[in-house]
């Protein structure tokens, strides 16, 4: 015998009720799911539509004459002429500005031993901009492909040649010398302030030992020698004992000047 409590018979019915109600609103009605599949539709066609704009859009700028290549603009170069950098760039006039690709222009120059920084910048409609800078170079050396141009630190920059033909101190290193690099440059730099009658720039030569720094002069016919060790202090010397010597009047029979070990050695 089953027992019901009051009230019992219209709880189970209204949980009953509840269940088909929540059924029924789990269907989804087909006019709802028609609206959402035409939206999609509709946003579908638009994107297409846009990116095929876009698309003609593009073509159109890529072949229209507004944006040929009329004007390049070089700048920065010295020992390179414009011609060559417009060459080496494999820019052409008439090209669309807009189909020029930048990085592949700059590659190609950068790979120039002459080139240390290069920008490539293009101004439509019809201008492309290069910008370099160009390494500087500083001495010859003797390599094993021959004479060669370096920069101030040694690094071989490109062969001397006939077209490109820079007078520069030879730069040679005897047995047990090595490079000084920057050191190079100030010691130089140094003889340059010292108040001697020469531009270390247009030395003949410019020979590192092992334990000095050589540099021959052909006008006037000079030749210093300079201790690496302490070569600041030893230039101050040189330029304390050339003064001395023009004030005795004696700086024209100078032929050679050597300052080692803190001593100074004056040839006539």
């Amino acid at each position: 015998m089953t027992l019901l409590r009051p009230g019992g018979k219209g709880r189970v019915a209204a949980r009953s009720g509840n269940r088909f109600k929540a059924r029924r609103e789990t269907v989804i009605r087909p006019g709802r799911a028609l609206v959402w599949l035409l939206v999609m539709v509709v946003v579908a066609v638009l994107l297409a539509t846009v990116s095929l704009g876009l698309l003609v859009g593009f073509r159109w700028l890529t072949v229209s004459p507004h944006f040929a290549l009329r004007d390049i603009v070089v700048t920065g170069c010295q020992r390179l002429t414009p011609d060559e950098v417009i060459e080496i760039s494999g820019a052409r006039l008439g090209q669309n500005v807009l189909e020029l690709k930048i990085s592949d222009i700059e590659e190609r120059l950068t790979a120039n031993p002459w080139t240390e920084i290069v920008m490539v910048r293009r101004v439509p409609p019809s201008e492309l901009q290069i910008t370099i800078r160009e390494r500087r170079p500083a001495y010859w050396m003797r390599t094993a492909e021959g004479l060669a141009y370096v920069d101030e630190a040694g690094m071989v920059i490109d062969r001397v040649g006939p077209d490109r033909l820079i007078s520069l101190p030879l730069l040679d290193t005897d047995d047990g010398g090595e490079p000084m690099g920057p050191e190079l440059t100030a010691l130089i730099a140094g003889i340059a302030e010292s108040g001697m009658p020469v531009d270390p720039a247009k030395a003949s030569l410019i020979r590192l030992g092992g334990r000095s720094v050589k540099l021959v002069f052909d006008e006037p016919a000079l030749t210093l020698v300079v201790e690496r060790d302490g070569w600041e202090r030893n230039i101050h010397r040189l330029g304390l004992v050339w003064n001395d010597l023009v004030r005795r009047g004696e700086a024209d029979r100078v032929r050679g000047i050597r300052i080692v070990g803190g001593k100074v050695f004056v040839k006539a």
